[in-house]
């Protein structure tokens, strides 16, 4: 209706699976750039605020991106009988959705601080501005906005059960005509108890569905399948969660052994490198990554035989070319909380899979990253021009999540001088190597953030390698608009125009065969700010 009516002013949806890309910190600039769209008048104001706040435009801070450029852009719909205020009359609605799958509570606390409002946050909005906001009640969303007097909060539980079980019984129906009576049907609806995941779940179990012959309730009848959802005996109200929760186990229960030792080892190793990948990757992607994970036997490095049978909880497992991700982020908590998941549990291999996955990142990176991996002809063509957006599209899945989250992974363990020596080849010998796949996949803002982070991972161990990653920060900071603009102008411009006593440029210019010489005024040291 609002987007009918030209009054849908921004839609932002947060994904657990995209938590590594940083996204809090897109969502102000999002909501700004869907405004801009709304009307002409709209995208001049837009285009005067980001000219009047140039330092600030480009800042990653939340707190920056609302004082300096949501605020005075709002102020210009609020000052009456303007060309602003006249172009957006009416309501105007911004959607944020699925806030509990920003990341963790560090990284959407300025946002929350916003959303709550009382120190300069929406309280601030003009008046026919809304934010309409959905999220599970985790306990930082709800301590914020609970007590909140800008906050009209509606709990799903509060909607009449009889409208949902109405909407959730021509759901099954429509699913299960042909295998369900009214009866049955009106059963499976009342056993939901309002939950459309449970719902979901519970016809994609009655049908089956699977691959290869294996799948859930293989070699049950439609009946007893049935009589497992909705036993005849009576049982308690059971709270939302656990009844997904008993849901997943059924479903599990019926396609693995899980008390064979080596079939629960093998489900549970494929369920937390899952679990800990920072973006989702295809099947023929993460089995390449469990190629180079020294601590998994031959014998377990497909994990065809534990996703074969999970096509009801997880995405792209009847596709090769589909990144594999639980349908429902619930399915994460369920698998980490050994209350909830019992023998399924696969939260004690996450920090032996992040290990794995830090070697793995970088053995991928060792192996395949090369100079000029796009084969770039000339430096007279921007990323964006077809010929090298297509080449990017070429660089292989598990590369392109190698070089944006190894930071990420190895950042989550204590020092190691075994991963420090993996890490060293990469700073030595195939930094600008790794910045071409940065600048072709837009990953160079976002990686940089992570990448601060492993100086801090080296410094009391190893001052050298800290030394030279500190070094290899202030290079991409200062140079990150032509890299990232341009592949080939890491070697035209950012390498030979990096002062003379960078790391970086002592290290790599000697091995340029030809470069740029700056006769006159080139920088001894990086200036102080950049």
């Amino acid at each position: 209706l609002f987007r009918d009516n030209g009054q849908l002013g921004s839609c932002f949806c947060f994904d657990r699976s995209k938590a590594g890309e940083q996204r809090h910190e897109k969502v102000l600039p999002t909501i700004i750039h869907d405004l801009a769209n709304l009307h002409p008048v709209v995208r001049k104001a837009v285009k005067d605020v980001v000219e009047d706040a140039k330092d600030q435009a480009s800042s990653s801070y939340v707190e920056s991106q609302w004082e300096y450029l949501m605020l005075p852009l709002f102020a210009k719909f609020a000052t009456p009988a303007t060309a602003a205020s006249l172009a957006l009359i009416g309501p105007i609605l911004i959607v944020i959705d699925a806030l509990d799958e920003s990341g963790d509570s560090g990284t959407r606390k300025s946002l929350l601080s916003i959303l709550a409002g009382g120190k300069g946050g929406v309280e601030k909005l003009p008046p026919n501005v809304r934010v309409l906001l959905t999220s599970r009640p985790l306990d930082d969303i709800h301590g914020a906005l609970t007590k909140s007097r800008y906050v009209y909060r509606k709990s799903m539980d509060k909607i009449p059960k009889t409208s949902t079980c109405s909407d959730i019984t021509r759901y099954i129906t429509d699913r299960l005509k042909h295998l369900l009576d009214e009866g049955q049907v009106e059963k499976l609806a009342l056993t939901s108890q309002g939950l459309f995941q449970w719902a979901y779940l519970a016809c994609e179990y009655m049908l089956g569905h699977h691959v290869d012959g294996k799948g859930t309730g293989a070699g049950l009848s439609h009946t007893k399948r049935f009589n497992k959802l909705c036993p005849d005996t009576s049982r308690q109200a059971t709270h939302g969660d656990e009844l997904l929760y008993s849901m997943y186990t059924t479903i599990l229960d019926e396609s693995f052994s899980i008390k064979d030792d080596d079939v629960c080892k093998q489900f549970c190793s494929v369920m937390s490198q899952i679990l800990v990948t920072r973006e989702p990757l295809p099947r023929g992607s993460l089995n390449m990554m469990r190629d180079y994970m020294p601590d998994i036997p031959a014998e377990d490095k497909d994990i065809s035989p534990v996703i074969d049978s999970m096509g009801a909880l997880l995405s792209g497992v009847s596709d090769p070319l589909i990144p594999i991700q639980p349908i429902h982020a619930s399915f994460y908590d369920y698998l980490t909380s050994k209350s909830a998941s019992g023998d399924f549990f696969a939260g004690l291999e996450v920090t032996n899979t992040q290990r794995g996955m830090v070697q793995s990142t970088l053995a991928v990176m060792e192996e395949k990253l090369c100079f000029n991996i796009a084969g770039v002809k000339t430096s007279y063509h921007k990323n964006a021009d077809d010929a090298l957006a297509v080449a990017a599209k070429e660089i292989p899945p598990e590369l392109r999540y190698a070089c944006k989250h190894w930071c990420g992974h190895l950042t989550t363990l204590s020092y190691d001088s075994d991963l420090a020596k993996s890490v060293e080849y990469l700073l030595y010998e195939q930094f600008p190597f790794w910045l071409e796949v940065l600048s072709l996949t837009r990953s160079l803002w976002t990686t940089s953030v992570p990448f601060a982070q492993v100086i801090t991972w080296f410094q009391e161990e190893n001052g050298k390698l800290s030394e030279f990653a500190r070094d290899a920060l202030q290079f991409i900071r200062l140079f990150a608009t032509p890299i990232s603009q341009s592949v080939p102008h890491i070697y035209l411009s950012a390498l030979p125009f990096a002062p003379r006593e960078s790391l970086v440029y002592r290290k790599y210019i000697p091995r340029l065969r030809y470069s740029l010489t700056v006769a006159e005024g080139q920088m001894e040291t990086w200036p102080n700010l950049q």
